[in-house]
C-alpha cells in the first residue's frame, strides 16, 4: 500500500511534460515508439532511468539495453529491493527546491541526468557569487569539476582496493598534485 502511495503522489508531482524525460529522449534521439514507451512507465522508473542509464560507448543496441536496464529498475522497486521511494521523493523535492533557489530551469534536463551522488554534492555545494552573471554556466562549469573528482575518487579506490593500500597511503596519494593523480 505504501508504494502505490508514494507511487501516486511522485505521479502528481510530475509535470504534463517532464523536461528531464524530454532531454533524455532527444539525448539518446529515441524514436516515437521508444518515447512513449519511456512515457508510459511508472514516474519512479523513468525518473530513475533518465538519472542512472549510462551505456558504455560501444553499445551496439541502445534500445536493448535500455529496456533492459529499465526491466531492471521496475523488477527492484515492485520487489523492494530499492533505496525506498521515500528517498527518491526527497531527492526529487531536493531537486525542485534547488532549480527553483538558483533559477536555473535550462540546466533542469543534464542536472536530473547526473548521478545521484553527483548530483546530491552539486546540490549541498553549490555556492555562487552574487555578481554571477550566468547562473547556467556556472553550474555546469560546478557539476563538472565535481563530477571529474568523482571520477577520480572512485578511480583511486579501486586502485587502492586493487593494491591493498593503507590509510597512510591514501592521504599520501590524495596529497600529490592532480596531473600526477591524473
Amino acid at each position: 500500500r505504501l508504494f502505490a502511495f508514494a507511487r501516486s503522489v511522485i505521479e502528481k508531482l510530475q509535470a504534463e511534460e517532464d523536461p528531464a524525460l524530454k532531454a533524455f529522449i532527444e539525448k539518446w534521439q529515441l524514436e516515437d515508439a521508444e518515447a512513449a514507451w519511456i512515457k508510459s512507465l511508472p514516474p519512479i522508473v523513468s525518473s530513475a532511468l533518465v538519472r542512472d542509464f549510462q551505456p558504455k560507448e560501444d553499445t551496439h543496441n541502445l534500445i536493448g539495453r535500455l529496456k533492459a536496464f529499465a526491466r531492471s529498475i521496475q523488477s527492484r522497486y515492485e520487489n523492494g529491493e530499492a533505496a525506498g521511494v521515500r528517498g527518491i521523493w526527497v531527492a526529487s523535492r531536493r531537486l525542485e527546491d534547488f532549480i527553483r533557489r538558483w533559477n536555473v530551469e535550462d540546466s533542469r534536463g543534464w542536472l536530473s541526468a547526473l548521478p545521484l551522488d553527483v548530483q546530491q554534492r552539486v546540490i549541498e555545494e553549490f555556492h555562487p557569487n552574487d555578481d554571477t552573471l550566468n547562473m547556467n554556466g556556472r553550474l555546469k562549469s560546478f557539476a563538472r569539476s565535481v563530477e571529474a573528482a568523482q571520477r577520480g575518487t572512485n578511480a583511486l579506490s579501486n586502485f587502492m582496493s586493487a593494491w591493498g593500500l593503507t590509510e597512510g597511503s591514501h592521504q599520501l596519494l590524495m596529497s600529490l598534485p592532480q596531473d600526477v593523480l591524473d
